[in-house]
C-alpha cells in the first residue's frame, strides 16, 4: 500500500520520517472457500486489519489451474474433437494454459479457469 503522497514527499525532502511500510494481502485458507483480506505493518511485523470478504469468488490457485488442464485432457468430447479436427490422439502433446477470466459470467458462484490449448 502506498503512503499518502504528502507523507512520501515530506520524507523525500527530508522533513519527515519515512512513512510506515504497509502491505495489503488477499488470501484463502484452503479447503475453506472464503476469501479474506488483511493489512500488515511491514516494519512492525503486525497485522493491523483483517476481514472476511463475503460473496467473492477467489482467484484460481496453481492447483486449480493444474486440475483444469487434467479435466480438459480427460474429457471425451475434447479428445474426440482433437482427433477429428487435427488428428491428435496423444494427450501428452497437448498443453492447456490457464488464463484468468476477467469478466465472470453473471451468477457464477464458483471459481472458473479458461484454457488456451495447443499441441506441441
Amino acid at each position: 500500500m502506498e503512503p499518502a503522497k504528502v507523507d512520501y514527499l515530506a520524507w523525500k525532502k527530508g522533513s519527515a520520517p519515512a512513512p510506515p511500510r504497509q502491505a495489503s494481502v488477499c488470501f484463502q485458507v484452503l479447503p475453506n472457500p472464503l476469501v479474506h483480506t488483511c493489512c500488515c505493518d511491514v516494519g512492525a511485523e503486525t497485522v493491523t486489519a483483517w476481514k472476511e470478504v463475503p460473496d467473492v469468488v477467489p482467484w484460481a490457485t496453481p492447483d486449480d489451474c493444474v486440475k483444469a488442464e487434467e479435466i480438459a485432457k480427460a474429457d471425451e468430447g475434447f479428445k474426440k474433437a482433437l482427433e477429428e479436427r487435427y488428428g491428435i490422439t496423444d494427450m501428452d502433446l497437448v498443453v492447456c494454459d490457464p488464463w484468468s477470466i476477467h469478466a465472470m459470467p453473471e451468477g457464477l458462484k464458483v471459481g472458473a479457469v479458461q484454457l488456451a490449448c495447443y499441441a506441441c
